[in-house]
């Protein structure tokens, strides 16, 4: 993803929302069922199965 940083969105099963800001990378572990992000050189992890949505918030709030 280059140099740039975003905020990503993630909207948990339940409705609830977290924005994590000035995220550099993100993507999916396939192996260990998760989405992560890469914020301040330390990863986050998410798992799957508590996700309706993760990505940029930009994206998202450009789709509705």
């Amino acid at each position: 993803m280059g140099n740039c940083v975003y905020d990503v969105l993630i909207i948990f099963r339940d409705g609830t929302e977290k924005v994590v800001e000035s995220v550099k990378d993100y993507d999916v572990v396939e192996e260990a069922k998760c989405f992560a992000f890469t914020k301040n050189n330390y990863r986050g992890f998410v798992p799957m199965d508590e996700v309706r949505f993760f990505g940029r918030r930009f994206d998202y709030e450009n789709e509705r």
